[in-house]
């Protein structure tokens, strides 16, 4: 874990040294805020429960990062965040986002509660190897036409550590998962593939509202 946090920290740094203050880094550092708003939080409260907790609790940690991605990439480019805009505007623009996001989150993560429920895994072990299924199925196009950017991979991993690391805390100590082969390869194939057929549901969906050309 020491060795993927230096690499992270040093993905983090190219980043920002790149891009200086812009749409972008803007977006990083409202999730890293938020990744240290959960951190905060995590120490201090421990509700009870199990699949709805983590489930919903996961959801509002993606509508978060999702807002947090409207300065800078939201779901469909004409919901961008514009200096012009007005509070009206922006509520309405994040809605839509929200409104094609949110079912497919579900979906994910009722497929990381199935995954949770049939193999064991540690903190260490959830933490890297659900964060990099999520960001090989999200940066899927983008990874396979330039393989060498896996190098940067912490980058977009960090999106969804902000989001689900609190969820599985509240939840791990009833989990029941068993210490399965193919624990570690399984979500590396089944989550990528939930979010393209989610990502297609969302292009096809947002093809048809007229959000998308």
């Amino acid at each position: 874990m020491r060795a993927y946090t230096i690499w992270t920290l040093v993905v983090l740094a190219l980043s920002f040294g790149h891009d200086g203050m812009s749409r972008n880094s803007v977006t990083r550092l409202l999730i890293l805020a938020y990744l240290g708003l959960t951190l905060w939080i995590g120490r201090r409260f421990r509700p009870q429960g199990g699949a709805t907790l983590f489930i919903g609790s996961c959801l509002l940690g993606s509508l978060a990062v999702e807002f947090f991605y409207m300065f800078s990439r939201p779901v469909f480019p004409s919901l961008l965040f514009q200096s012009g805009d007005s509070a009206l505007v922006l509520l309405h623009k994040t809605l839509v986002d929200w409104s094609f996001t949110a079912p497919a989150y579900v979906v994910i993560y009722a497929v990381f509660w199935r995954l949770l429920a049939r193999y064991q895994y540690s903190l260490t072990e959830y933490v890297l190897i659900f964060s990099a299924g999520q960001a090989l199925g999200d940066g899927n196009a983008f990874f396979m036409a330039q393989p060498a950017m896996l190098l940067l991979i912490p980058y977009v991993m960090l999106n969804y550590q902000a989001i689900n690391v609190l969820p599985y805390l509240w939840v791990r100590d009833r989990l029941t998962g068993q210490a399965r082969r193919g624990r570690w390869i399984v979500p590396l194939l089944v989550i990528p593939i939930t979010y393209l057929v989610m990502g297609a549901c969302i292009q096809v969906a947002g093809k048809i509202c007229g959000w998308r050309p």
